[in-house]
């Protein structure tokens, strides 16, 4: 997706909006249109609700940078409730997140969500068509790896051929933080920077609703569930999808093709 200069949008994936979405879900329950749960996790509060539940973020063999091994506590929300703490690739440590003053200390997906890790193709909206050609020579992949996330963007864009990286990581936001249950993306690369609108530091919040396994609807906000709402719309790379007027295609990677 794009972040566009006259709307500050981040423009990452387009996925279709789907009417028969009875089968969408956000984060880890594929096929049942139920909010992801937090599951596993620490149990340690349960039994003795006066005292606030204090999560360690201990260093992780596979770290997406070097973040050292200094992890301070966190102070959690007891009404946090349980989370998966189970890795799914590369992991950058939860220590938190403080953003225009606000703690956020509850996080579902310590090492990312499981239904989501893969690469996904930015296709039309219209079509849900891989081979539909989009505006500008525009191609794009979006990646999960554990909760690390990196998006390879290319087209013109002010005018000029632009081939850009963006990356960074994402947690799962839940009541009474993140009323919508949305992922948190947090932006900490972009190259060049300011390709198709994005810059470094860049924060955002998206619901990353699924129908089957192999399409992504990412319904995300230009701020962190504040500003703009857009829906983009993501095939799985290397999955035979149904287009929307029926025909079995296979998804491609779009750097893959002549």
């Amino acid at each position: 997706m794009k972040f566009t200069v006259t709307n500050a949008v981040v423009a990452l994936i387009v996925i279709v909006v789907w009417t028969a979405c009875s089968s969408r879900d956000e984060g880890g329950n594929i096929g049942t249109g139920i909010p992801p749960k937090d599951i596993g996790g620490d149990s340690s509060g349960d039994n003795d609700t006066n005292q606030p539940e204090t999560d360690t973020a201990s260093p992780d063999v596979q770290v997406a940078e070097d973040m050292s091994n200094d992890i301070e506590l966190v102070e959690r929300n007891p009404a946090c409730g349980e989370y998966d703490d189970g890795v799914y690739g590369k992991k950058v440590p939860w220590q938190g997140f403080e953003y225009e003053g606000k703690n956020y200390t509850c996080n579902t997906c310590r090492g990312g969500a499981p239904n989501i890790v893969g690469t996904w193709r930015f296709v039309d909206f219209d079509t849900e068509d891989p081979d539909t050609p989009l505006t500008d020579n525009y191609k794009e992949t979006l990646t999960f790896d554990g909760n690390t996330w990196t998006q390879h963007s290319s087209g013109i864009d002010a005018g000029q051929f632009v081939d850009a990286t963006i990356s960074g990581w994402y947690f799962c936001g839940i009541a009474p933080e993140v009323n919508n249950s949305a992922k948190i993306f947090i932006t900490e690369s972009v190259v060049p920077e300011g390709a198709f609108g994005w810059n470094s530091g860049l924060v955002f919040s998206a619901l990353t609703l699924k129908q089957g396994n192999d399409k992504l609807d990412f319904n995300f906000w230009t701020g962190l569930n504040t500003g703009s709402n857009y829906d983009a719309l993501y095939c799985r790379v290397g999955a035979v999808i149904k287009t929307l007027n029926g025909t079995e295609k296979l998804c491609p990677d779009p750097f893959s093709e002549p």
